[in-house]
């Protein structure tokens, strides 16, 4: 279950990203687990 989550989040994350620093979207990822 843990790979469809980080899938999940990578592709969420790869749309945020696009206007969020890499390190905010790091920040983000660590919230989420």
């Amino acid at each position: 279950g843990s790979s469809f989550t980080i899938t999940k989040f990578e592709k969420i994350a790869g749309s945020m990203a696009r206007g969020v620093p890499g390190s905010r979207a790091i920040e983000w990822g660590k919230a989420w687990n």
